[in-house]
């Protein structure tokens, strides 16, 4: 009489199992079910697809409004020879219309127009203590372009371009304004920001940009006056970006595991005793379970002719357990084991 068991990885199981059949009247083969679940360790199976974290598309149209202040700016202001250095202070609100486009997975160039009231102003003695010199900025304006480093919902950017604005350049005394000229500077801007997307359409920001508005000779009571304000501002507003999307989710493929394996372990005649190289054998099929999705151990051998099914059940029983214990020894965890008749 021989029997047959199998150990065999299932979807990252081994299952060792035994069937019982009668083939003749004198002689008969028969397969002997004992059986043994082994769960292959979690890292060991295919893992599952993983998406990455969704990431804002930064292209498109858009518009926005801020506000923010001016400070810590000054003029130098030239007036008939005495020079008349003064802080600038005030409030900035207005538009923007901008576009983006999304070069690679973080990087984003754009270029970037806004118009700003603006209410600044400062003063300060200047041709003689009678007599202050003031410089107001009435509007405030650039043309930018932009390079940003985006991570997920989050833009980080540089900005560089045009600065420009209206400025009034005035003579006052205790009396009133004694004179004055109002004109258009150009100079330059440049900044930094960080901008958050809210939602496909909407995002929010906040941005440092210093205006340097140039040099211009403003004619203040019949007397070429020199004004070149520069400014530091910090703006926050709002965007809404026209046909704005979602990045696409990136979804790595699945990793398929490695092909099956299987194993052949013989028994003596009557024994559930591994010999030498049915422990060789196990111990390659134990190293091979943790590297592949499925493996199955054949148990193969003869029991007594005369054996009962009784008996013979409990022998091929006592070879799972066998089988089941080497594979402990070459490192198959115990607590992952359940032998089952």
């Amino acid at each position: 009489m021989r029997s047959v068991g199998r150990i065999a990885a299932l979807s990252g199981c081994i299952a060792l199992g035994v069937s019982y059949e009668e083939l003749g009247v004198t002689s008969f083969k028969a397969t002997f079910l004992a059986a043994a679940a082994l769960a292959l360790p979690l890292a060991l199976q295919a893992p599952a697809a993983r998406a990455q974290p969704t990431t804002t598309n930064w292209t498109g149209l858009y518009i926005g409004a801020n506000v923010g202040g001016a400070g810590w700016g000054h003029t130098p202001y030239a007036y008939t020879g005495a020079d008349s250095d003064h802080n600038l202070r005030g409030i900035i609100g207005g538009g923007t219309v901008g576009y983006n486009h999304h070069l690679t997975d973080n990087f984003v160039l754009g270029l970037e127009t806004d118009l700003d009231a603006a209410g600044i102003k400062g003063q300060a003695p200047c041709q003689n203590p009678f007599v202050t010199c003031r410089t107001r900025v009435n509007s405030l304006g650039s043309v930018r372009a932009r390079a940003g480093y985006a991570m997920g919902d989050i833009l980080l950017y540089g900005t560089g371009g045009l600065g420009f604005g209206e400025v009034n350049a005035e003579a006052i005394a205790v009396i009133g304004t004694l004179g004055g000229q109002r004109k258009n500077h150009l100079g330059w801007s440049a900044g930094a920001g960080i901008e958050y997307a809210m939602d496909p359409n909407w995002s929010v920001k906040a941005e440092y940009i210093h205006y340097d508005l140039g040099s211009e000779t403003h004619v203040v009571l019949g007397t070429n006056v020199k004004s070149r304000p520069r400014l530091e501002t910090i703006k926050v507003g709002v965007n809404f970006r026209f046909g704005g999307q979602a990045a696409p989710v990136a979804v790595a493929p699945p990793v398929a595991a490695p092909a099956g394996k299987s194993f052949l372990v013989f028994f003596d005649w009557d024994k559930s005793t591994l010999t030498d190289r049915a422990r060789g054998i196990l111990r390659e099929a134990a190293q091979t379970s943790k590297t592949t999705q499925h493996t199955r151990v054949e148990v193969n051998g003869y029991a007594d002719t005369s054996g009962t099914p009784k008996y013979n059940q409990g022998i091929s029983m006592r070879r799972a357990q066998t089988v089941a214990a080497e594979l402990v020894r070459n490192g198959v965890a115990k607590g992952e084991i359940a032998i089952k008749a």
